[in-house]
Formats: structure tokens, sequence, C-alpha cells
């Protein structure tokens, strides 16, 4: 009995906790609840696909409304990448029983650690006016319609496949690309994983890959936590907010390494 409580506080704290970093950074709540789905709740890894699936719809539904009322959300970025993003996700959660590519996983993990140390100590803003001066995106802002449709796809896809919502990957490119602020890119990208995770959960559902009860207790913490964090986000400058954002992907990145050396 006493078990089962504990385990109940512990996903809910999962949840909870997803949600606050997730609203405030974007990306993808797996990396948070794949070792406490597994070893609390002991889903197989194609359940944790599905169910993270939920609640990242949760948290960029939930989030999403917070900055929408905001103003911070940009619709042509959502109709895009989200309306090819919802086909191919569901297209992905046909491949979902392949296994996730471990090397991605370790890179990814780098990738984050790098990026969110180079926020922390340089701010966004630096970051993205150094990264804007040596990169040229002539061609991506000049074809942006293109760009984002293609985006959507291969987005969705990998969705569909590994149960991500990858909000954090239409934040960057919104950002360093189009050149929008970090909480309209942030806002608009979490809309947009709303659709997108939503499509995946339907393939997932009907794979039978969605479990129930530890869903029940980590999205309840989700929802709570995205309004939280998506209400905190709103309420600091740019500047504070991608220092913030560098100390939450910092953890996500070290959380990945540590997952692929000992799970």
């Amino acid at each position: 009995m006493l078990d089962d409580i504990v385990n109940t506080i512990i996903l809910f704290i999962t949840g909870l906790g997803s949600g606050i970093f997730i609203s405030i950074a974007s990306g993808t709540a797996f990396v948070i609840v794949v070792p406490v789905f597994v070893l609390i709740a002991g889903l197989s890894l194609y359940q944790v696909i599905g169910t993270n699936l939920v609640i990242d719809c949760i948290i960029g539904g939930v989030a999403g409304v917070v900055f929408l009322y905001r103003k911070r959300v940009k619709f042509k970025p959502i109709i895009y990448p989200g309306s090819t993003g919802v086909i191919s996700a569901i297209v992905g959660t046909r491949f979902s029983r392949l296994p996730p590519e471990s090397y991605l996983t370790i890179m990814t993990g780098i990738l984050l650690i790098i990026l969110g140390l180079n926020f922390i100590i340089n701010g966004v803003r630096k970051n993205i006016d150094y990264i804007q001066k040596k990169l040229e995106f002539k061609i991506l802002i000049k074809y942006e319609k293109t760009t984002l449709i293609l985006l959507g796809i291969i987005i969705g896809f990998i969705s569909g496949i590994i149960g991500i919502g990858s909000s954090g990957i239409i934040a960057i490119i919104l950002v360093l690309v189009y050149s929008y602020d970090l909480h309209t890119g942030i806002g608009t990208s979490l809309m947009a994983m709303f659709f997108i995770a939503g499509a995946g959960v339907i393939g997932q559902s009907i794979n039978n890959n969605i479990a129930t009860d530890p869903l029940i207790y980590a999205g309840f913490g989700a929802l709570i936590g995205a309004a939280i964090g998506a209400f905190f986000s709103n309420k600091v400058n740019e500047d504070k907010l991608g220092r913030i954002i560098g100390v939450i992907i910092t953890v996500l990145g070290i959380i990945m390494l540590y997952k692929f050396f000992f799970y």
C-alpha cells in the first residue's frame, strides 16, 4: 500500500517537473519520464513511447494556450509543419517497433550540454547573433513555406517513431532562422507540438502502446506543471529566460547521457 502511494507521488512529480521544464524551455518530456516509467511504473519502451506522447500533447496544449493568451503564438509555423507533421506522425507510429538509435541519444545529449552551457554563459541573444552572422539562412528564409512543410514531415515522423514531441527543434528553427523572439518561438513550438504529438497519440493508441494508470498521475502533474511553467516563462525577460533554459537543457543532456550508459 505504501509503495503504491510513493509510486503515485513519484509519477505525479515526474509529470509536474516535465510540465514546468518543457513549458519554459520547449522540447519533450521523453528524457525525463523514461527512467521513471521504466523503473517505477514497469513499462516497456514501446509503452513509454505512446504514453510520453500523451504527456507531450498535454504540455503543448496547456502551455500553448497560455502563450496564445499572451499573444506569443504565430499561426503560420503551426499550420504548415502542424498539418504535415500530423500525417507523418501517424505514419511514423507504424514504425515504432524499430529500436531507437543509441548513438543519436549520446550525440543529442552532448549537443544539449554544449548548447545549454553556452546559453548559461552568454545568454540567448549573443548566441543567436553569433550563429546568424556565421551561417547563411537566405534559402530557408526565401522558401519559408517549403521549409516549414518539410520540417513538419521530419519532426512528425520522428515523433511517431520514438515518442517525442520535438517542440524544441521547431523553437530553435523559429528563433535562429526566422528571428522570432524567444517567447514567441517557444509558445509557437509548444502549440505545434500539441497537434503533432496528438497525432502520434492516435497512432500509438491503435498499437495499444498507452499505459492508462501511470498516465493519469503523470498527466495530471504535467497539466499543472505546464500551466505554472508557461506563466513563469511569460513573466521573465528573454535574457534570464535563456539562462534558465540553458540550465534545463544542460540537465536534460546529462540525463540523456546517463540513460545511455546506465540503462
